[in-house]
């Protein structure tokens, strides 16, 4: 997951975190508590 080095990657890489983040809440928010 460490595509933010391209040029330009940043934003896609944040969407993609963005994307996976959200997965991954949908999956896991029984047991992974949120931080913040």
């Amino acid at each position: 997951m460490i595509e933010a080095t391209s040029c330009g990657g940043v934003v896609i890489f944040r969407g993609k975190i963005l994307l996976l983040y959200k997965n991954y809440k949908n999956k896991y928010e029984g047991w992974v508590l949120p931080k913040g």
